[in-house]
């Protein structure tokens, strides 16, 4: 008798343990999926800022710089104003594209705190395993 309610609280055990592993592998997909949901969203926002910056060099600038060089072109000789507002707006144009660039180079759809996180619970199993001799 005593060995039957050892056994069948063995039994118990180990199906509870399997199912806190279901319960544990469902929750690291979800985190998994949140974490891929987030580094979507970052890349989505290089991908705007690339798409901001590439309107503002492709679209605005011609009239700004007609404008600048307009002006510039009452105290300097055209072809100077017209350098000037060159090299101005090609900083400009490149600190957009660069922080776009880096937004989106830093992109990754695999989830690694997931992976970090998995990693480092089979790490302590493997111990605990080992510890216990069932290895």
């Amino acid at each position: 008798m005593e060995y039957q309610k050892r056994r069948m609280s063995m039994v118990r055990l180990v199906l509870e343990l399997i199912e806190q592993f279901i319960v544990l592998v469902f929750l690291e997909l979800k985190l998994a999926a949140l974490e891929i949901k987030r580094n979507m969203n970052s890349a989505r926002n290089g991908a705007v800022l690339l798409g901001m910056g590439a309107f503002l060099l492709l679209f605005a600038v011609p009239v700004l710089v007609a404008t600048a060089v307009a002006a510039l072109a009452l105290a300097l000789p055209v072809w100077f104003a017209a350098l000037i507002m060159a090299v101005v707006l090609l900083f400009v144009g490149a600190a957009f594209l660069m922080t776009g660039l880096s937004k989106v180079k830093h992109f990754t759809v695999v989830p690694t705190d997931t992976l970090d996180r998995v990693e480092s619970i089979s790490k302590k199993l493997k111990k605990h395993a080992e510890q216990h001799g069932h290895v």
